[in-house]
Parts: C-alpha cells; structure tokens; sequence
C-alpha cells in the first residue's frame, strides 16, 4: 500500500508551538525539575547560564545540589523539564 505522506514539518523556531518561553527559563525550569531551588539560583539564574558550554551548566548545577549520570542523563533531564511547553 503506498503512502499518501509528501512530507514532514520540522518547527524549528517556535511558529507552530511557541516553545520560547519555557527556553528562556530553561535552567531555573531544569533545576527546579531536579528538585533544586531555582529561586535560591537567583532571578538572573538563566542568563547567567544562557551560552555557557554544557560542562560550565552541569558545574553551575552542582553547586545546587543537582548532579547528573552523565551528558545522556543531562540531556534527557533537559529535555523532560522543557516538555510541557509542548503539550
């Protein structure tokens, strides 16, 4: 049986799912989905992190308490704090 597919939609920039929001605050979302307490991080927790390597972002974690397996576990809990902003 043949498909009737002609193609896929990658959102990329947040046109279809506004995900932005939740990107801007990813890492006070990350930390408190770690049960870390973003407000302790500070209001300027995300820009602080915002371009830092990912290695400087699981240091800066450690020293709230949160600390990963390894770079897939890092990833993963990433992406699950970031997740309802596309439900």
């Amino acid at each position: 049986m043949e498909s009737r597919k002609k193609g896929i939609i990658f959102d990329m920039d947040g046109t279809l799912i506004d995900s932005m929001e939740g990107w801007r605050h990813i890492g006070s979302l990350c930390l408190a989905y770690c049960g870390g307490d973003a407000e302790a991080a500070g209001p300027d927790f995300d820009h602080r992190i915002y371009g830092m390597q990912e290695e400087e972002v699981v240091r800066e974690f450690a020293k709230y308490g949160i600390r990963f397996s390894g770079r897939r576990d890092f990833v993963e809990t990433y992406y699950k704090a970031i997740r309802p902003y596309y439900e």
